[in-house]
């Protein structure tokens, strides 16, 4: 797969930039409650020689904790972020960060 970076907020898929092939680096974890190991995972994300393109974790809040994150607390520099089920629900959350040099478009799916 080759990705553009939105240099020019035009999409194209399956070109590369120069002719050079990109790789797009993704990051998944189930983190089981975010608050306590968003420490962690910057030091992960500083330990990759490049970092992550796309990061997807899952389970945000913790099972037992009732912490609303804030969203300070979820905010990462560098990259635009995505949610869903963190605000007033029940359901454990999933946040998906996407370096802010791509192009991203927000919608809501009906499904």
């Amino acid at each position: 797969m080759c990705v553009i970076p939105s240099t020019d907020g035009i999409c194209r898929p399956n070109t590369c930039v120069g002719g050079n092939r990109q790789v797009l680096r993704v990051l998944y974890t189930n983190a089981d409650g975010l608050l306590n190991k968003r420490q962690d995972l910057q030091n992960l994300i500083d330990s990759f020689e490049r970092p992550p393109d796309v990061i997807a974790i899952t389970e945000v809040k913790a099972k037992l904790h009732n912490h609303q994150l804030l969203s300070s607390e979820r905010n990462m520099e560098g990259y635009n972020i995505f949610s869903h089920g963190l605000e007033g629900s029940n359901e454990r959350g999933v946040l998906i960060y996407v370096a802010s040099h791509f192009l991203t478009i927000s919608g809501r799916y009906t499904y």
